[in-house]
């Protein structure tokens, strides 16, 4: 067995996102997510809620939700709201990688580098528009 060609690599099968604001109290109702969806916060507090648990994310934090998650977003009550989110389907993990019911849900501090990585990808999304019908590779 060679470690280096046997391990499976990160796959998707699409990727599609953006970036939305919102007026001041303004939400999201519940609904039920059928892909992943990466969320970086921008402006304005959110609070997310998932399966029973609410999260309260200032900007820089981050969501990762899952296929099956029921959800709903309470945007700041006082000021606009801004995020950037990216929609993708999966197709391969890593076989090292834990399983996805372990990966965290909501992040209030991601490491500074996470605004930039994300950055990097929205800016691949939007100079690949065929992406949403086609695997990113």
């Amino acid at each position: 067995m060679n470690p280096a060609t046997d391990q499976k690599i990160l796959g998707a099968d699409y990727l599609f996102g953006g970036c939305v604001q919102y007026r001041p109290g303004e939400s999201l109702p519940l609904r039920e997510l059928h892909d992943y969806e990466l969320v970086l916060i921008i402006d304005g507090n959110v609070s997310y809620g998932v399966n029973g648990e609410v999260f309260d994310l200032p900007p820089g934090g981050a969501i990762l939700a899952r296929p099956g998650f029921k959800e709903f977003y309470n945007w700041d009550p006082k000021k606009l709201t801004r995020h950037a989110y990216l929609h993708f389907q999966l197709s391969a993990i890593p076989d090292r990688w834990p399983d996805p019911e372990q990966w965290p849900i909501a992040n209030a501090h991601p490491p500074a580098v996470f605004g930039s990585l994300f950055r990097h990808l929205l800016e691949r999304v939007s100079s690949r528009p065929e992406w949403p019908a086609s695997a990113p590779g």
